[in-house]
């Protein structure tokens, strides 16, 4: 089971419950989290796609 499910089912549980404190908070802590996660994500495919670029510019010069 890969985590986005994970986090999908837990969602639909949370949202059974009918105490709204505890929602609310899962809601929080589970956006930061996420945030984190896609920070890390995000800056990963920049830097990947910083370094081809560069690769394919010093290519690119080194061709011409």
């Amino acid at each position: 089971m890969n985590p986005a499910r994970k986090s999908d089912y837990s969602i639909a549980f949370v949202l059974r419950g009918r105490n709204d404190d505890a929602r609310k908070q899962f809601f929080l802590k589970a956006k930061s989290l996420q945030l984190r996660v896609y920070n890390n994500i995000y800056l990963n495919i920049l830097q990947n796609i910083v370094f081809l670029l560069f690769h394919q510019f010093v290519i690119f010069g080194i061709d011409e």
